[in-house]
């Protein structure tokens, strides 16, 4: 097992931000198979339709998201990368409808295993069609043997933010009182800017599209090298709580 540092960020709806370091532990990455290599392919049994914005739709305006995804053993859809995002709410609905996604698992030797797969999600204006495909460069973060990002405690500067933007708490999920965590791994550019950031763990798919969402507008100073900006693999701890009530407590 290896150490990665990890920067914890905790999204309080009226606390604020906290920012900080801390290290966290992960194994090296399982493997993830691609079409090629399996025996059965994992087939679609139920697709959610990504809720078109209503803004967009009613002007006409359109886009397109890409996503690879890992679908487990148990036909679950798993680690969200983001490609390719044109608008963020799209972004939020395609990753929302994704999770309710669900697999016959693809198989290997007869036995369900993961496999990485593509979707292009294209809003039309007026609605949506979807492509999914084999996702044969799928991988999941950190990866010890990828050398375009460095982690950061081989830099000499570590990246430092410029600009955050804290993710949008659901409102239904704020109503109920359900708080919870979001890990999402990234690099950080040698521009500073968030590249390909991908869920590790979420509590919920709503913290975790609005994690992914926010972290793309984040900015940072880039990570140096030897005097010399570089690419950094990041992993963000984002806590999604409420402030608690406490009962007043009058003297008797």
């Amino acid at each position: 097992m290896k150490t990665f540092p990890k920067i914890v960020a905790i999204f309080s709806l009226f606390f604020g931000t906290v920012f900080s370091s801390a290290e966290g532990t992960w194994d090296a990455p399982e493997k993830i198979y691609s079409f090629d290599e399996l025996d059965s392919v994992p087939v679609p049994l139920t697709e959610l339709e990504p809720k078109y914005p209503y803004g967009l739709k009613k002007m006409g305006k359109g886009g397109k998201v890409i996503l690879q995804f890992a679908v487990d053993e148990e036909g679950n859809v798993l680690n969200p990368k983001v490609i390719e995002s044109s608008r963020a709410s799209l972004l939020t609905s395609s990753i929302k409808a994704l999770y309710a996604w669900t697999f016959s698992p693809g198989r290997k030797d007869g036995q369900p295993v993961k496999t990485g797969l593509q979707v292009a999600v294209d809003f039309l204006g007026r609605e949506t069609a979807f492509n999914l495909v084999s996702a044969s460069d799928y991988v999941l973060f950190p990866i010890p043997k990828r050398r375009e990002a460095v982690e950061l405690d081989a830099l000499n500067k570590w990246p430092e933010s410029i600009k955050r933007v804290q993710p949008k708490y659901d409102a239904g999920l704020k109503k109920r009182g359900v708080e919870g965590t979001v890990v999402v791994w990234f690099v950080i550019d040698e521009q500073g800017k968030v590249i390909n950031p991908q869920v590790a763990e979420s509590s919920h798919p709503s913290f975790a599209a609005a994690s992914l969402e926010a972290v793309l507008l984040w900015e940072f100073s880039p990570g140096l090298l030897e005097g010399k900006p570089t690419k950094s693999l990041v992993s963000l701890t984002l806590s999604f709580t409420l402030r608690k009530k406490h009962k007043r407590v009058y003297p008797q």
